[in-house]
This record gives C-alpha cells, sequence and structure tokens, in this order.
C-alpha cells in the first residue's frame, strides 16, 4: 500500500487550523483535562531530579547563573538570528532577491507575533502558579548559591513560560521557509535557552511544553489560518524588507549579496 504524505493529504490552511486543534487540545489536558495529574507527577519528577543538582560545583552553579540573567536573552536573540540569517543565504528567492535580508524579516515577524501573544495571554490569562522554588523551602535558589551575578529563579506567575513562547512561535513562523538543517538548529534552540529557568527552579516542565508551546502552535495556526500571513507578506513584509536593507550600509550589503550568491 503506498505511503501518503502529511502534506499530500491536508491543504496548508487546513493543516494551519490542525495545528490550532492540536495545540488547544494540549492546553486544555493542563487546564482542565484528566491528564492535569499526569503534567503535576511530570512537573515534581524533574523538579526533584534536577534541583539537587545545584549546589554541588561552583562551575556548574555559575554556568545556569549566567543563563539566567536578563542579559543572556540577547544571547538567545543572536543566536535565532543567525541560525535564520543561515538558512537564507543559501536559500534563493524566485523573484531573484537575496534571501537573506527575506528571511531575518521572517525572523522579526516570528518575534513580534510572540511578544504579542505574551502580552494578550498576560492580560487575558492571569494565572496564579508559583514557580517550584516557592513552593519547596527547602529548594536550592541560584540567587543564595551565585552572588556574583542576579539570576532568575522565581516567579509568582510561572505558566506559561515568557522565554519558551517567544522562541516557540519563533521557530514555527520560520519553519516553512528555514532549511531542514536550520528546522533542526532553532529546535535545539529553543531547548538550550529554554532549560535555564527549568533548571533554576523559575518554571515547572509543564509551563514549556503545556503552556508554551501549544499557545505558540495556536497563535502561528490562527496567524496563518486567518490569512494574516499573506497580508502580512505581500503588503508590509516588502516594506519593512526595502527599509531594512535601505539602512544597511551599502558596503556590507552589497558583501552580504554577494555572500548570498556564492553560496548558491
Amino acid at each position: 500500500m503506498p505511503s501518503v504524505r502529511f502534506d499530500q493529504t491536508f491543504s496548508v490552511r487546513q493543516r494551519n487550523w490542525l495545528l490550532v486543534a492540536a495545540g488547544a487540545l494540549v492546553l486544555g489536558s493542563w487546564w482542565a483535562g484528566p491528564i492535569r495529574p499526569l503534567w503535576e507527577a511530570l512537573d515534581q519528577g524533574f523538579f526533584e531530579i534536577s534541583n539537587p543538582l545545584l549546589g554541588a560545583n561552583r562551575l556548574w552553579d555559575g554556568f545556569w547563573a549566567l543563563t539566567n540573567h536578563r542579559s543572556f536573552d540577547l544571547v538567545a536573540a543572536l543566536t535565532m538570528a543567525a541560525i535564520f540569517f543561515q538558512s537564507g543565504r543559501t536559500t534563493a528567492l524566485p523573484s531573484g532577491r537575496s534571501a537573506w535580508s527575506a528571511v531575518l524579516i521572517q525572523a522579526l515577524i516570528g518575534t513580534l507575533l510572540g511578544l504579542g501573544t505574551k502580552a494578550l495571554v498576560s492580560a487575558w490569562l492571569d494565572v496564579d502558579r508559583l514557580s517550584p522554588t516557592l513552593l519547596d523551602p527547602n529548594s536550592q535558589r541560584l540567587s543564595q548559591l551565585v552572588d556574583w551575578i542576579r539570576a532568575k529563579d522565581a516567579s509568582k506567575h510561572c505558566f506559561p513560560s515568557d522565554h519558551g513562547l517567544v522562541l516557540f512561535t519563533l521557530t514555527l513562523v520560520g519553519w516553512p521557509i528555514l532549511k531542514p538543517w536550520a528546522r533542526i538548529a532553532a529546535c535545539w534552540g529553543c531547548v538550550f535557552f529554554a532549560l535555564p529557568r527549568l533548571m533554576s527552579g523559575a518554571h515547572w516542565i509543564s509551563d514549556i511544553l503545556a503552556g508554551s508551546l501549544p499557545m505558540a502552535m495556536i497563535a502561528v495556526g490562527l496567524y496563518r489560518g486567518l490569512g494574516l500571513s499573506q497580508l502580512i507578506d505581500r503588503r508590509v513584509a516588502p516594506i519593512v524588507e526595502n527599509g531594512f536593507r535601505s539602512v544597511v550600509p551599502g558596503p556590507l550589503r552589497n558583501r552580504l549579496d554577494h555572500y548570498h550568491r556564492a553560496s548558491l
């Protein structure tokens, strides 16, 4: 019996609405479903394994404290931008335009969509959920173990993880245009840059798997399913891209274009 590919069975719009439905099911399983005890067991099990790992080695604690500092967000942003840029550098657009700037614009769109979703979630879903370090008075706290940098290790509103929400939204927006290797790299980037908040005890693992990820799926599915992506890609993205390219110094822009053509 011949195999049928997923993208041959469903249209692009149908796949987007399936993404919304899948995200809603995962979110619902945590919110009010019978699977909630399984999420809680996963949360407790992960915290009981990860938290005792802190406090045994100064270099280990220092690494997680550093990655939980606000300034490390810049490292995450630059890394994801580099993945998008490198993928666009080796992509040829049908119009003949350089793809590196177009792909970076998609990265910007993904980031803005993630930040917008984060703002809406904060306004509409005020979930009072304490992070594990606040619930367990005997837990290891990075803020107490490391005194040379301010590390985030607690939150009174930890659901969902803001970092995870933006990272997942960015990756899902870029998924159709990224090279296969870039998709894998972006997924690993989501894991690596979301892990510090888990290791510090600022978030439960369900804050990411049952909160950030499904909310990103819903946001991106609606963004595409409602046709907003086509409107922005056709009307807004070219204007922003031209403006972006105009502010890049000519020598640098020419070098990047040459770098792109040499990679094709």
